[in-house]
């Protein structure tokens, strides 16, 4: 670590920065305030990709069932199974 991390460490009990118009609070020192907001981005950054995979997944849906009148067709077929 740098001297600023040291010192940041040594003095700091709280962290806020100012981001995009927004300011954040986070508890604890320097340190913990890199880890912390590290694991979040990252879970942020696995949650977009789910999220993707998710539409991904919808879109194949919607384009393998064609219109909406064919799916219409399909189901009152299968009803009548």
């Amino acid at each position: 670590t740098s001297h600023s991390q040291d010192f940041l460490n040594g003095v700091c009990s709280n962290v806020m920065v100012l981001q995009k118009s927004k300011l954040k609070y986070w508890a604890g020192n320097y340190d913990q305030y890199v880890k912390t907001r590290t694991e979040q981005e990252t879970n942020q950054m696995k949650l977009y990709a789910k999220q993707q995979e998710e539409i991904k997944h919808a879109k194949e849906f919607i384009a393998s069932c064609g219109t909406f009148a064919n799916l219409v067709r399909q189901a009152k077929s299968r009803q009548k199974m």
